[in-house]
């Protein structure tokens, strides 16, 4: 994950600067084009004056919805038939905290300033808005369409405001009705001083020497340009001259003047596009300027090329040696040849390794040590109690004149006795430790008369199979403790190779485990002889893996099936045991 992430981080890097190059590059044969051929000059000028007239028209909507919002506003609507200086300071209030909404949502300065005239002697504004009175609106004949309900809005153009300050001296107005919606009634209008700068930054952009925009209303007047001188006076052209400068370019003596409508108002935006900057010759600047660029994205390109080879390689390196560590080789180490970032991530690198592999190989020695100490237990499993009661039985057999019987018993004894305790090797063959239980079964015999019989099923190709010591043992030992004072309990045990595995099983008769102690026998420390099922199985997990060890299978009252699960090891020996 980490190598994708600086391969990305790194393609991102020398994207953005390719990217970087292309658009000064384009920019560069735009500007050329521009000056050189007319006709793709005229039209890439036609879609960037659109453009921005399409930008003035959404400006302008966004302004007339939050216009609408104040003017539709129940609240508002209410206060507008009040004259109080209650109701004034509510107005201002609600307009002060739409206005910080409307900011807020667009995430744009305050360019506009609102002001409620209401019929019933409203006057609120949202700052210091105080200039404009109803009468006065009313007497205006520009406002008379929408007085009459013939318009939804009425524009008036830009001005010099009287009370105006910083971006709000040039302004003009866009004036909304507030019609109650369920009687219909006008109860005012609402004011909207927009400030000129609104127009101005739609097309300041595109302005530059030999370009020049104008905002100009349905007379001719320009409301909006960069000369402000300009405000106010006649571009010269009427309204159907403007209409059809919006359908084709206009082509006069020193420049073209181009010319679209604003989408939602009767206004215009205007283009005057001077023709000495426009087919001024550059073919030789141009040529130059592309050399530069395609000179600086040939280097730079090299440059960022070989920088991220040399960074990619570095990290394939660490990479590469962290693939082999998650492999198992604790033996890598990256050479550290530099002392920058890399060289210390490489360090640490090294370091963690080396704490890894010594963490392992304490643990395996922890292991081993367990493992070794669980054989000493097992091979304690003769302890005095148990010795105890076996030569007790002997010399009740004495005593009992059953001489043979007595003879076979310490037979028997003394071959277990020299089987477990002399043993010092963790495993064993099958064939030995199948001995060692025929050893322990036949003592038990003589212990436990008519309580059990045991058979064995012993594949001939499985004797030589390396298996950990006394690991049937503990198993018989819990289906005879549990036969004693019952009915016969027969056991078998049976071995046999599937696939790669070595599959024992030890099955009896007897009444079984229930349920419960089936599911937890394993997962628990629950003790059902003295060293436990659970103890074998985990012997075995400890040497092989999880996927090995003692699985309990049975009906209760139906007896008990023990399986173990190995993988088939050879031994080394010749399979012959040290009892014999």
């Amino acid at each position: 994950m980490r190598r994708s992430v600086f391969i990305a981080r790194l393609f991102a890097v020398l994207f953005a600067l390719l990217l970087v190059v292309q658009i000064a590059a384009g920019l560069g044969i735009y500007s050329y084009a521009r000056r050189v051929v007319g006709e793709e000059f005229i039209r890439l000028n036609r879609s960037s004056l659109q453009q921005v007239a399409d930008a003035t028209a959404r400006t302008l909507s966004e302004v007339r919805t939050f216009g609408e919002r104040v003017a539709v506003n129940s609240t508002m609507l209410e206060l507008a038939e009040r004259s109080d200086e209650q109701a004034r300071k509510e107005a201002r209030r609600l307009l002060n905290n739409l206005m910080t909404e409307y900011m807020s949502r667009t995430n744009s300065i305050s360019l506009m300033e609102t002001c409620v005239l209401g019929n019933g002697g409203l006057r609120a504004a949202a700052y210091n808005t105080d200039e404009f009175s109803l009468d006065a609106l009313r007497q205006d004949e520009r406002l008379a369409p929408l007085l009459a309900d013939e318009t939804d809005q009425a524009m008036l153009p830009t001005h010099v405001s009287a009370e105006g300050t910083g971006v709000m001296v040039y302004t003009f107005q866009m004036v909304l009705r507030m019609d109650d919606l369920f009687s219909g009634e006008t109860k005012g209008l609402v004011v909207l001083d927009l400030s000129e700068l609104i127009l101005c930054q739609q097309y300041s952009t595109y302005q530059k020497e030999g370009v020049t925009f104008w905002v100009v209303d349905s007379d001719g007047t320009i409301v909006s340009s960069k000369d402000k001188g300009k405000i106010g006076t006649y571009c010269g052209y009427t309204p159907q001259e403007l209409e059809h400068i919006a359908r084709n370019e206009q082509s006069l003596k020193d420049g073209f003047i181009l010319c679209e409508r604003i989408s939602g108002t009767d206004w215009y935006l205007v283009e005057w596009l001077d023709s000495a900057i426009a087919f001024e010759p550059l073919t030789q600047v141009g040529s130059v300027i592309m050399a530069i660029i395609a000179l600086c994205g040939v280097l730079l390109f090299c440059a960022l090329s070989l920088t991220a080879r040399r960074l990619q390689q570095r990290v394939n390196r660490i990479n590469d040696k962290m693939e082999q560590v998650i492999q198992g080789d604790l033996s890598v180490r990256i050479p550290v040849e530099h002392s920058d970032e890399f060289g210390r991530i490489e360090s640490e690198f090294n370091s963690m390794v080396a704490e890894i592999d010594r963490l392992i190989r304490e643990v395996r020695q922890g292991e081993q040590q367990k493992r070794l100490a669980e054989l000493d237990f097992l091979q304690a499993q003769i302890n005095p109690h148990f010795i105890h009661n076996t030569l007790t039985s002997i010399r009740f057999m004495l005593e009992m004149g059953k001489v043979r019987e007595a003879g076979e018993m310490i037979f028997y004894f003394s071959k277990l006795l020299r089987r477990t305790i002399s043993r010092s090797n963790e495993f064993i063959t099958l064939e030995e430790e199948v001995r060692t239980l025929e050893d322990y079964v036949n003592l038990q015999k003589f212990r436990y008369q008519d309580s059990f019989e045991a058979s064995y099923d012993i594949s001939p190709q499985t004797l030589n199979a390396r298996v950990p010591a006394l690991i049937l043992q503990p198993v018989v030992e819990n289906a005879i403790f549990h036969s004693v004072g019952r009915s016969m309990v027969h056991i078998s045990i049976s071995a046999r190779r599937e696939d790669s595995q070595l599959i024992l099983v030890v099955e009896d008769d007897g009444v079984g485990m229930s349920r419960e102690l089936r599911e937890t026998v394993l997962h628990k420390d629950v003790q059902v002889n003295r060293v436990g099922l659970r103890n074998v199985h985990d012997r075995i997990q400890l040497n092989y893996g999880k996927e090995y060890g003692l699985a309990i299978t049975e009906r209760e009252g139906h007896g008990t099936r023990v399986t173990f699960r190995l993988p088939f090891q050879e031994s080394e020996s010749d399979g012959k045991g040290a009892a014999e």
